[in-house]
């Protein structure tokens, strides 16, 4: 149901089921498989959808050019990315991938607390 309701942009049936997909990586990586303009409303129409969970998904899946896609056109900050860092076995177990979302990281501060 969750592959068809991000199809559809089935919206209401993504928030009041949002218990049965929220850490699901094989459903979020369906998400970022349809690309850039997909994840991004899904990110922009979900309430949360932008937490760690799909934000992970994205640096452990996504290539840069997709990554880059992604956050020109969503709202983030330093502390977003900074409990990527500590999220996903993807991401922890991939030097570049920690580091591809370190380097995004503006302040210092949160590069040292992402670490």
């Amino acid at each position: 149901m969750f592959k068809e309701a991000v199809d559809e942009e089935n919206v209401e049936w993504l928030r009041a089921n949002e218990d049965s997909w929220w850490e699901c990586k094989d459903l979020l990586d369906y998400v970022i498989e349809r690309g850039v303009a997909v994840t991004v409303k899904f990110i922009q129409r979900v309430d949360g959808a932008k937490g760690v969970c799909v934000l992970a998904g994205l640096f452990d899946k996504g290539d840069n050019g997709m990554i880059d896609g992604v956050l020109e056109q969503v709202e983030y900050d330093d502390d977003d990315l900074c409990c990527l860092t500590s999220y996903g076995k993807g991401l922890a177990g991939s030097h570049e991938k920690l580091l591809n979302v370190l380097e995004r990281i503006k302040d210092l501060e949160w590069q040292v607390w992402g670490c």
